[in-house]
């Protein structure tokens, strides 16, 4: 729970391609030390914990990409089949949001598919702090202190994106299935227009 599946074939190939992409601009990716590399009865500690240190230190991005500036990223393959929206944890969206409103530059990673077949799929890159959710999942599982942090969460993300505007970013109570983390979701269409391809963004950092 709350672990990235790093396992998961497509997680793992995405990650290939992104060191690839970097070692094209002679940029290294290192991994981000983190408690899923800790032996199993520690990370049980962390994985049982829901504070907010706790939660902090199992949102960290999987990469750390060493450009001129520097940036953190996060592969995300998870778009859900009965939305075909981005599925993004909350713990994961809230705490790289507020890195970023700190300066610390952090995005997240994904493919963007293309319509024809024999066509690469190039990997792309955004900011939470742009990406705004359509809708926050927390599922009725959640009570007590536990739910009142994650609400905690949703409302910074909403202050955030609702700033002087009319548009409203719904809670929804309900039972998703699957892992039952709390989550945001995120429209493809918003990805798009808020995303930059990652070739490009090297490109334009190695100018700097």
């Amino acid at each position: 729970m709350f672990y990235p599946s790093v396992d998961h074939l497509d997680h793992v190939n995405l990650e290939r391609d992104l060191r690839e992409i970097c070692d094209r601009f002679s940029v290294k990716v290192v991994d981000v030390p983190s408690c899923g590399l800790l032996p199993n009865d520690e990370g049980k500690l962390y994985a049982e914990s829901f504070s907010d240190e706790s939660l902090y230190v199992r949102s960290l991005p999987d990469k750390l990409v060493q450009s001129d500036p520097p940036f953190l990223v996060d592969a995300k393959t998870a778009v859900r089949k009965d939305t075909g929206n981005f599925s993004i944890e909350l713990s994961s969206f809230h705490f790289n949001l507020q890195r970023c409103k700190t300066g610390i530059r952090a995005f997240y990673v994904y493919r963007r598919e293309e319509k024809k077949p024999w066509i690469p799929s190039p990997l792309w890159i955004f900011s939470p702090l742009w990406s705004r959710p359509s809708a926050i999942f927390i599922q009725p599982k959640w009570d007590g202190a536990d739910r009142q942090t994650f609400l905690r969460y949703a409302h910074t993300i909403k202050e955030h994106f609702e700033m002087g505007l009319p548009y409203k970013i719904p809670i929804h109570k309900k039972d998703t299935g699957g892992s039952r983390d709390p989550f945001v979701l995120i429209p493809i269409p918003t990805v798009k227009e808020c995303s930059i391809n990652l070739a490009n963004f090297l490109s334009e950092v190695s100018r700097w």
